[in-house]
């Protein structure tokens, strides 16, 4: 939650705010430690038409720098994948 705040410059609260509603329509799930997307369709979707390719690459190397702090094996996972679809020359 605190990536996607920090990702999206909103606040904690309205991030909490709007995960709640998207889990009430069932799009998103949380499973008591994270929320993730419902179906594997709607994670696709979201992911080629949510934003152009360039502002997608900049998400995802800001996403690199805020998890690059992160030591816990969920993170580093993550920072890795997102590693491998920038192709940056970043240490994992």
């Amino acid at each position: 939650m605190e990536l996607v705040a920090a990702l999206t410059g909103a606040s904690r609260d309205a991030v909490l705010e709007r995960l709640a509603l998207l889990e009430r329509r069932h799009f998103v799930t949380f499973d008591g430690e994270r929320y993730t997307i419902a179906a594997p369709l709607v994670a696709e979707v979201v992911s080629i038409e949510g934003l152009p390719p360039g502002e997608c690459r900049s998400l995802r190397i800001r996403a690199l720098d805020l998890l690059a702090t992160r030591q816990d094996p969920e993170s580093r996972l993550f920072r890795a994948q997102l590693l491998a679809l920038t192709g940056s020359h970043r240490a994992p």
